[in-house]
């Protein structure tokens, strides 16, 4: 039963029991009102027995007298029978004792007439002259009808005690149902009162515990779904809030991770670049001196023995070589610290892809991998850019991923998705994969674990490409489920195909040589 069922149920039982401590009193007030009624019937009636006695005695006395006051006593007579028909006459129209004691006091009260109409008839008119004289007869009659008055006054009075004794044991009732008719609805309405706290409050404490769990961020506690089905279902909702809000805070807390290790990489690649910047003059010029006379020392060492001459100019290749390589260095370094040309146009993805895919190809080293480009659905993908560092980010993500591939079986793949309103380009390898502490560190600064092959390099190419895109306005990220199973660097560039887009991968390549 629904919890909205059972508050109708025990609302309608307190009404119901309401109704009934109202009814029953008012029922017995309502009995208790007959008998008063009654009451003030009977002593009416007995202040008619009375005024009738008065009346009788009077009469029975002026009979009595001598000479005898015929006249007065047959007036004192007349009076008590008028008075007795008055009676008859109203209490034939009241049943409130029930008929019984009706038809006992018409019974009494017409003897009484009778008799006293007897008296009357036998005294006959009044005379001054002849004064009738009471006889034993009339004496009788007049006895007669005093008992009759009597009787009915006595009846009178027992029916007003019966009435006072109904009353008083109705009033006693009455009490008693009343007290006990409140001490069981007082019980019930307790009864229920702990029955909706326990199925009302309990509910609702739990669910107040499960705000408080939220609220001081133990987002994993959830509230136990039992009780009435709206209690039920409003914990389901509630722990389904729950959910979705421990799930919200786990990807809010990814995210802060993931910005605030983006920010200390950024940091870091640019306190390289300024560090860079600031040593790049005091440096460049001692290693292009060092290059110089390398070179000079070169053309030199012909005239010496041929033996010596081929081992001052293997080692002055050495010189030469390691001088410009360090150049080459300081000059990514460079690159970390100053932002690029401010010479932007749009840039189309797949013409830029297929230009670079091309150069890829012709690296000495790497012909025996392949490469496959797949922009289905997105040929017109473009971004608004650099053409020149476009494509050295492109070419050190293809490079990078070469070097990840074995000979013979190495496969890149160059490919892109639209994500309104940004475009992804990516370039994924078959190669050897990486273990997430080098996808934790793989764009840091001088990170030299080169996948796929042994010699290492400076550990700047995906520094340098990381600082181009951040420059662009753009992220770039690197996922791999592991070693030996491949991997797959991720741009992600703002859309822009506001232009034509007629060559811009051509235009690159005319910058870039």
């Amino acid at each position: 039963m629904t919890f909205s069922r059972k508050l109708i149920l025990t609302g309608s039982l307190l009404i119901t029991a309401l109704l009934v401590l109202a009814v029953v009193p008012l029922w017995n007030i309502h009995v208790l009102r007959g008998d008063v009624k009654a009451v003030a019937e009977e002593f009416a009636e007995l202040k008619v027995v009375v005024d009738i006695n008065r009346h009788v005695t009077a009469a029975k006395r002026d009979l009595g007298s001598s000479p005898p006051a015929t006249a007065r006593a047959i007036e004192h007579l007349q009076n008590a029978v008028k008075t007795l028909d008055q009676f008859i006459d109203s209490d034939e129209e009241r049943e409130v004792l029930g008929p019984d004691h009706l038809n006992e006091e018409l019974n009494f009260a017409e003897i009484a007439r009778d008799k006293l109409r007897a008296v009357i008839a036998e005294l006959g008119e009044p005379s001054a002259s002849q004064p009738q004289v009471m006889t034993p007869q009339m004496d009788d009659a007049i006895d007669r009808a005093l008992a009759a008055a009597n009787a009915l006054s006595s009846h009178a009075d027992q029916a007003v005690r019966h009435a006072e004794l109904s009353a008083e044991r109705r009033t006693a009732g009455t009490m008693a149902m009343t007290a006990v008719i409140a001490v069981i609805g007082l019980a019930t309405g307790l009864a229920i009162i702990v029955w909706q706290y326990q199925n009302t409050i309990g509910p609702l404490e739990r669910l107040r515990a499960g705000v408080r769990s939220i609220a001081a961020g133990r987002f994993n506690d959830r509230v136990q779904a039992q009780g009435d089905p709206e209690f039920t279902e409003l914990a389901e909702d509630f722990n389904h809030m729950a959910a979705e809000l421990e799930g919200l805070y786990h990807n809010l807390e990814q995210k802060v991770q993931t910005q605030s290790h983006e920010l200390v990489r950024s940091e870091r690649l640019a306190s390289v670049g300024f560090l860079a910047a600031g040593v790049a003059h005091e440096i460049n010029n001692p290693l292009g001196i060092i290059a110089g006379y390398a070179e000079l020392s070169l053309k030199q060492v012909d005239d010496l023995p041929k033996e010596t001459a081929d081992q001052l100019r293997e080692a002055l290749s050495i010189m030469r070589d390691e001088s410009f390589r360090c150049k080459q260095i300081i000059s990514k370094l460079l690159t970390l610290a100053r932002r690029g040309p401010e010479t932007r146009q749009p840039v189309k993805l797949m013409t830029l892809a297929h230009e670079v895919a091309a150069l890829a190809e012709g690296l000495p080293n790497y012909r025996d991998r392949s490469i496959r480009i797949d922009f289905s659905g997105c040929e017109d993908l473009c971004t608004h850019a650099n053409a020149v560092e476009m494509r050295q980010v492109l070419l050190n993500l293809v490079v990078n991923a070469m070097e990840a591939t074995e000979p013979n079986v190495g496969q890149i793949t160059i490919r892109s998705r639209r994500i309104e309103p940004e475009a992804e380009l990516i370039v994924e390898d078959n190669g050897c994969g990486m273990t997430p502490e080098t996808l934790e560190h793989v764009f840091e600064p001088f990170f030299t674990q080169r996948r796929g092959r042994a010699q290492t390099g400076t550990g700047l190419g995906l520094s340098v490409t990381h600082a181009i895109i951040e420059n662009h306005g753009g992220r770039i990220r690197a996922e791999s489920a592991g070693p030996g199973r491949g991997s797959q660097f991720i741009v992600t560039l703002p859309q822009n195909c506001d232009a034509d887009n007629e060559s811009s991968g051509a235009a690159a390549a005319r910058e870039y040589a």
